[in-house]
């Protein structure tokens, strides 16, 4: 399923992305309490896709979910938030080369013209004949060692069933999350996520999963 969902994004199908929506949510849901919240967002963006947004509004929640910044098209596309990880490590790279007296003006002002600057900046280097530079490593080739562990399961047997291997006692179980996500999302979830939605309709308060964010100074210490 995570190979289907990447290879939707990577050709910037949204309706394949969209039907994956659910099984993800039982997924998160089933992998413990440290997940919950995206199974929740999840279920809010589905409700929202299905019943609460205009057919209109929805296709535009859709359209800006994917994006193709190279504009070659499908197997290039990236997620909204991977793009945006991606111009925050170019940000970090254009604001260091200002040192300690930049500012967050001038980063707010670059922001929007990343992919331009680095346009200038590669065809600077080409027109000079200068070597790329970045603050990455090159990659190693680590096929021998893939090999390597390819081997060993092989001679260790350990995706094949022996029920008399050593230690068998002692292992665990994998959980199915699937499985587990979709009986608990049916026994529970859903019910609280109905009750929260329709309390929030009538206007009641209810007691938010996240806490709210505490903004103002630090309280003073007893050593200050």
């Amino acid at each position: 399923m995570v190979l289907v969902l990447v290879r939707a994004i990577s050709d910037g199908d949204i309706g394949r992305v969209e039907v994956l929506l659910p099984h993800l949510a039982m997924m998160f849901r089933g992998s413990g309490s440290g997940c919950n919240k995206y199974c929740t967002e999840i279920l809010h963006f589905i409700h929202n896709i299905k019943h609460v947004w205009t057919p209109e509004f929805a296709d535009i929640m859709r359209d800006n979910m994917i994006v193709c910044i190279s504009g070659c098209g499908p197997g290039h596309c990236t997620a909204i938030d991977m793009n945006i990880e991606h111009l925050i490590g170019y940000l970090k790279i254009l604001l260091q080369a200002k040192g300690m007296t930049s500012t967050w003006d001038r980063l707010g002002n670059i922001s929007a013209a990343i992919v331009h600057l680095q346009l200038v900046k590669k065809k600077i280097s080409a027109a000079l004949d200068t070597a790329y530079q970045s603050t990455g490593h090159t990659t190693p080739n680590t096929s021998h060692l893939v090999w390597r562990v390819q081997r060993r399961v092989h001679s260790e047997g350990l995706q094949e069933l022996q029920p008399h291997r050593t230690n068998n006692a002692r292992g665990k179980l994998i959980t199915d999350i699937l499985k587990v996500g979709e009986s608990k999302i049916k026994s529970s979830t859903l019910a609280t996520f109905n009750k929260k939605l329709m309390a929030m309709i009538d206007g009641r308060r209810f007691e938010d999963e996240c806490p709210a964010m505490a903004f103002g100074p630090a309280p003073a210490s007893d050593d200050d």
